[in-house]
């Protein structure tokens, strides 16, 4: 549906310019370029995802457990020691009735605002 709206902008874009422009300009429109982001996109979830699943999460484990948010705020210092108890069979989900939207831009979070195991605490169900 996405790429159907994208083509059909492109369509129009295409014909507006065509109808504005003097002949013999030629006005390049990639017909996919949503494509490239798609895939960047999809790069940079796999990424992040790896910092917290898998593997990449198991690697560094002793580090995410250890790891403490830079801040002297004891409710962010809290739920931070609450995540990494979840994600280590005690505790409670620390961002519990969170809506979907929300949980997602902390698992994607770049900021540095959550630890690795806040992030991994709600990629996982509990």
């Amino acid at each position: 549906m996405a790429a159907f709206c994208v083509i059909e902008h492109l369509d129009v874009i295409k014909h507006i310019t065509t109808s504005i422009l003097p002949r013999g300009v030629d006005l390049p429109l990639d017909p996919f370029p949503f494509q490239k982001l798609e895939k960047e996109l999809g790069e940079k979830a796999s990424e992040l995802l790896s910092k917290i699943s898998g593997d990449g999460y198991f690697a560094n484990k002793k580090a995410n457990d250890a790891e403490v948010p830079d801040t002297q705020d004891p409710a962010l210092l809290a739920r931070a020691d609450n995540a990494t108890q979840f994600v280590n069979g005690t505790g409670k989900k620390p961002f519990a009735g969170m809506s979907s939207d929300q949980l997602s831009l902390i698992i994607y979070d770049e900021t540095g605002s959550f630890t690795t195991n806040e992030r991994r605490a709600d990629s996982v169900s509990d």
